[in-house]
Order: structure tokens, then C-alpha cells, then sequence
């Protein structure tokens, strides 16, 4: 068994391996993928990864009574949770447990800030075309700087711009952070644009004054289809030559650009070549990635779905494009948005306060000008959405739609799902990839040294190794360590191999009683990742 993701315990951490674990069940939180050396599991609630040989794994499927290090990190890890256990319930409770301690929270370090509703282009599918188009005031703009101040007890706070096109409102959203810097407010911001009026010079205010660090722009298509559906008021040229243009000063003043492609019946084949065009002028940049989303609240159930199912084919050729961040594992999500979020709040052009972007007019919870909350709007938005099917789910831990999500019309069925399986799968591939590459280059290319000084100690608690800097000095670390986890530190106290390891513990114990080179695997891939030692060819 290897851990590819997660908590390495391996011989670093004592455990009882002689334990025998039979009232277990697999959980419900799991993905299992073949690969080359055997099985690798997903726990979906933990986001870790493991592998197991094949004939471990027949034995979990089996149900046969298990024993060995190796079954006890499975149970340690839930990924074989004892019969009994209702893990959706534990699930459930852990959110409870934290939504009651962010409760208590009453700083506000989140704004989503609309400084206006208006908008230069037309987009045939946009949620905000029938809000009436409205501009905040400086007067207005003022206040929400007092108001963010007022909130945020001295905190960093973190500013989203969004509309509408919030690049209409730059003054409102200069005079904003002005007031904040002289408040001494610490601040960084994002925003979502359409980029078509971010040039040079607007750029560089949004760098210095704005502290924009992150922009997502939104590009549909190629340059005629793009054109077409953003359908820009009084454009001269080509808009998407322009927003090109645009995205290049971004680059250079190191602001990340996410490119987002909303994907549409109108444009589902274009899309390829809209990416072969963007890989091609940009690849290479460090401060940019794409991604496809489906577009909603437009499409009926049938032709979303169809979609999403799109989506997740051009996202996966991203990744493998490399231009786009690989997926995460799942894991355990106690928020699903901003609209959850204790600490986050929307603020729109009259200094009205809401919950999410796309509820400017609607489902409002308070004003910058009152300290008054409507609690019970807000403990609607925080309201989940469940289906029969999602205790069946093996994503049930890492998925928490909301009761309003998409405007109250959440779907999900069984392909949404099946996409959700095949971005994991596509994940676990990777980061095994990436275990395999660091194993060999463990096994076969490195020599390993402490980083620090060590002492090693034991009393009745078991043994423990300290780290430590100088003898005089407070320790950088201490672990618990079993027998061949100290005998390997104290071994790297000067240079080593891989196989001089081996040869040093083959010598010394029985090896036939485990997998001793797993073991220094694990071993020695801990103490890298924790900063511990280090590596020379």
C-alpha cells in the first residue's frame, strides 16, 4: 500500500499493525481506478489518495477479515469505516459543527462589489439583461469604503469587482480604494470583465491603485463568433482583437488572466479552435489558464446536460494543453459559495447588501447604511439542495448546492456525475504519474541528508525524533517514529542512498515481515515533503 495523497504515516508514526479489522465496510466516499501496479482509491470526503496491490484490494472487496499496518491506515483513514458508521450523518455534523462556529463570526473580509449594472455588450444568454442599468454614485462609493472598514476589523479584505462591466465605473471603483488606503485598510482585488476596455493605462491604475491581482475575462468564441454574441454598443474594429491586445498588458503586469469560454449551442464548434488559437499566442505565459463552463439558465435540462458533458471533454484537453490548472481531488466542502459564506457579502450599485452575484435586486439581506440583517434571508441562502439520489453519490461529501443554485433550478442526474468521475479519474491519473516519477527518482537517482540536527528519544509514550537547528535551539519538529523509522533518521545523519537504506535494514531485521523498500519509500518521501532532508544526484 502506498499513500500517493494525504497524511504519510508509513515508519514515521507508531500504530498497532497486529490489530484485526473485520466489522468494516468500503466507504461510500470512494473511487477506485486500475492502474498499472494495482488500485488506486479516492476517498472523495478526505481528498486522499492510496494505492493497493490487486490481491489487497479482492481482499477489501471480499470482505475478509484484514490485518497489517496497511489495513489499519485504511481503517485510520476511513477508507474502511466500521459497519455501524452512518458517514453521511458524520458528513452532515461536521458542517453543522462549522457553520455554528462561523457563526460567531462577525468580520466581513469578502465583498463582491457591483459598482454598476450597466454593460457595453449585448450577450444573447446574460442573467442581468432585463435589470435595470444602474450606476453607483462617489457619494455611494464613499460610504461603502466606511462601510468595509466598519466590517472588516481590521483584517485584509479581499474586493471582487463585478457588474454589469465594472470597468465603466472606474472612478466609483478608484475612489473606493483611495478611501480604503487612507483608512489604512490592507486589500487585494479580483475582477470579472469583459476585458474590451481594459488598455494600458487602465491596467496600471487597476495594478497600483486597485491591487488587481486576479482577472477572469470571458472570450466565446473565435473572432466572428465572439463578435457576434457579444454584440458590442458603439465598437470600432474588432473587439476581439482588442481584448487579445488587452489580455497581453494584463500579462505584463503580472495579473493572472482566467479565461473563461462559455459554452453554448452557438458555439460548440468553435470552441476547439477558439483553444488552438489561444494556446497558440499564449502558451508558455505563467499568468494565464482557460477553462470551458456550460452556460446556464438559458438551455433546457436535456441541452445543459449535454454540456456539461462537453465541457468536461475540453477542460480535460486543457489540462493535458497545459493551459489550464489540473482539477483538485475532492474532498469534504463545508461552503458552496460566497452565498454560504459567513464572511462574505455582495454590495450593488445603491449599497444594497445580498448574498450572491446573480441576485443584485433580489433576495437582499441589509443596507451599507443600516446595521439591521434580514437573518432569516440569510439562513435561506445557506439552505443545501438534496436529491434521493445524492446518498448514493460517492461526491456527497464534496458536493453542497444550494436550494437558490442557478436560480433554483440545480440539475444533476447521472451523466453530471459520470463527468465528475471521469475529472476525478483524470486527476488520480496525474498525481500517480507524478508518485511514479518521484519513486524512481527516490529509488534510483538520489542521495539523502538530514536537514537539521537530531536527537532521538523514548520513554513509555514510544519514540519520538527532534529536529532541531543547534542544540540550543527550539526544535523545528518532532515526530513519532517507530524502530525503522528511527534507525533510517539516524542513518541520514550522513549521506545515503536509497539502496544503502535498504541494505542498512535488511541487515537488521527480518525483511519478510513487511515491505521494507515501501517503507523507506514512504519514508523518505515524508521527510522531503516536510522540509526534513534534502537530495543531491
Amino acid at each position: 500500500m502506498r499513500v500517493i495523497v494525504g497524511n504519510h504515516r508509513s515508519n514515521l508514526t507508531d500504530g498497532q499493525a497486529d490489530e484485526i479489522i473485520s466489522n468494516y465496510k468500503m466507504t461510500a466516499f470512494c473511487i477506485p481506478l486500475q492502474v498499472e501496479e494495482g488500485v488506486l482509491l479516492c476517498h472523495t470526503a478526505t481528498g486522499e489518495l492510496v494505492l493497493l496491490d490487486r490481491e489487497e484490494y479482492r481482499e477489501i472487496r471480499s470482505g475478509n477479515p484484514l490485518k497489517g499496518a496497511w489495513a489499519e491506515f485504511l481503517a485510520e483513514h476511513l477508507f474502511l469505516p466500521d459497519k455501524e458508521t452512518d458517514e453521511h450523518g458524520k458528513v452532515d455534523g461536521e458542517r453543522t459543527e462549522s457553520r455554528n462556529a462561523a457563526e460567531s463570526q462577525e468580520r466581513i473580509t469578502s465583498f463582491t462589489i457591483l459598482p454598476t449594472t450597466c454593460c457595453n455588450a449585448r450577450c444573447f444568454y446574460c442573467y442581468e439583461k432585463d435589470i435595470v442599468p444602474k450606476n453607483m454614485t462617489l457619494k455611494t462609493a464613499e460610504e461603502v469604503a466606511v462601510f468595509i472598514a466598519r466590517s472588516c476589523g481590521g483584517q485584509k479584505v479581499h474586493l471582487s469587482w463585478f457588474g454589469g462591466e465594472p470597468t465603466i465605473a472606474v472612478p466609483v471603483i478608484t475612489r473606493i480604494c483611495r478611501r480604503l488606503q487612507e483608512q489604512k485598510i490592507t486589500y487585494n482585488s479580483s475582477m470579472i470583465s469583459n476585458g474590451l476596455l481594459l488598455d494600458e493605462p487602465m491596467v496600471k491604475t487597476a495594478k497600483d491603485c486597485w491591487r488587481l491581482r486576479r482577472i477572469q475575462i470571458t472570450i466565446d468564441g473565435t473572432e466572428p463568433v465572439y463578435n457576434a454574441v457579444k454584440n458590442y454598443k458603439d465598437s470600432l474594429n474588432s473587439p476581439f482583437q482588442t481584448v487579445l491586445s488587452n489580455i497581453n498588458y494584463l500579462l505584463k503586469q503580472e495579473v493572472y488572466v482566467s479565461v473563461r469560454i462559455n459554452l453554448g449551442l452557438h458555439n460548440d464548434k468553435d470552441v476547439s479552435e477558439l483553444i488552438r488559437e489561444m494556446t497558440e499566442r499564449f502558451r508558455g505565459s505563467r499568468f494565464i489558464s482557460l477553462y470551458v463552463h456550460e452556460i446556464d439558465n438559458y438551455y433546457d435540462a436535456p441541452e445543459y446536460v449535454k454540456l456539461t458533458e462537453l465541457a468536461t471533454d475540453f477542460n480535460l484537453k486543457l489540462i493535458n494543453e497545459n493551459m489550464r490548472s489540473a482539477f483538485d481531488l475532492p474532498s469534504i466542502r463545508f461552503r458552496s459559495c460566497m452565498a454560504d459564506s459567513e464572511s462574505s457579502l455582495l454590495i450593488n450599485p445603491d449599497g444594497q447588501l445580498g448574498k450572491c452575484e446573480h441576485y443584485s435586486y433580489e433576495k437582499l439581506c441589509g443596507s451599507i447604511h443600516s446595521p439591521w440583517r434580514d437573518w432569516a434571508m440569510i439562513k435561506e441562502w445557506q439552505e443545501p439542495i438534496r436529491f434521493p439520489q445524492c446518498r448514493s453519490c460517492p461526491f456527497y461529501a464534496s458536493c453542497l448546492p444550494l436550494k437558490w443554485c442557478n436560480g433554483g433550478n440545480f440539475i444533476c442526474n447521472d451523466v453530471i456525475v459520470d463527468n465528475k468521475v471521469r475529472i476525478t479519474e483524470n486527476t488520480m491519473h496525474r498525481l500517480y504519474g507524478k508518485w511514479k516519477r518521484e519513486r524512481y527518482s527516490i529509488r534510483n537517482e538520489f542521495c539523502f541528508l538530514l536537514n537539521y540536527g537530531l536527537k532521538v528519544t523514548q520513554d513509555e509514550d514510544g519514540i519520538r525524533a527532534v529536529f532541531f537547528r543547534d542544540s540550543q535551539a527550539e526544535p523545528v519538529r518532532t515526530v513519532s517514529v517507530n524502530c525503522t523509522g528511527r534507525d533510517i533518521l539516524l542513518f541520514l545523519q550522513e549521506k545515503h542512498t536509497f539502496r544503502d537504506i535498504a541494505d542498512m535494514l535488511h541487515g537488521k531485521y527480518d525483511a519478510a515481515e513487511f515491505c521494507m523498500e515501501d517503507d523507506i519509500e514512504e519514508c523518505l518521501a515524508f521527510l522531503l515533503h516536510a522540509g526534513l532532508c534534502r537530495t543531491s544526484i
